[in-house]
């Protein structure tokens, strides 16, 4: 009787276990050229290869990914800052269908901000302004942005750095999207999980 108690308790450590564990939505390596049946390019400077989602020069740029359905998710990946321009940050979206529609975190030279974009990139709800940290072109940092029902959070270098809430639930589907917003910059080890 024993035996199967503890056979019992096993499996259901297991089965508990591999419920806890996220979901892996969609990776990519970056070790081949860009897939366009992966990828929405606003942009035609993405370049992907030996590891690398890059943009190579200081400019504007976008690029999209996943599907429009998609509701609780995180986005995570190392992100190199290459180089900043002036006012220059690297913007993480999630929620987004289209540019200016969605949620987005913001890296820069002086800290992070966290928005919810209402149509154009000046219109806009900022959530977060914050001064620490910091993120420096030629210093590497990995990110993770979640978005959970109407609470995001912002996790830098396995650290909870930001929580917060939308209230008026604006978006609550989309893709996720890169902008290099007068900046260059290098993204590696991506990867979305399924909250």
């Amino acid at each position: 009787m024993k035996r199967w108690v503890f056979v019992l308790l096993a499996v259901l450590v297991v089965s508990f276990s591999a419920f806890a564990a996220e979901k892996l939505l969609f990776e990519d390596d970056f070790e081949d050229e860009l897939d366009l049946t992966m990828w929405f390019p606003l942009s035609d400077e993405w370049q992907s290869g030996e590891g690398a989602l890059v943009f190579p020069n200081v400019s504007f740029g976008d690029i999209f990914g996943g599907e429009e359905d998609w509701e609780n998710y995180a986005v995570e990946c190392e992100i190199l800052p290459i180089e900043f321009g002036t006012y220059g940050s690297i913007r993480i979206f999630v929620r987004s269908n289209e540019l200016w529609n969605g949620y987005g975190v913001s890296f820069h030279t002086g800290g992070f901000m966290v928005h919810r974009f209402e149509g154009n990139w000046d219109i806009h709800t900022i959530f977060a302004n914050e001064t620490s940290p910091t993120f420096l072109a030629g210093v590497p940092f990995k990110a993770r942005v979640e978005v959970y029902r109407t609470t995001l959070k912002v996790y830098i270098n396995d650290e909870l750095v930001w929580e917060g809430e939308d209230e008026e639930d604006w978006y609550f589907e989309g893709m996720f999207g890169f902008r290099a917003d007068n900046s260059a910059v290098e993204i590696r080890n991506l990867k979305v999980y399924q909250l």
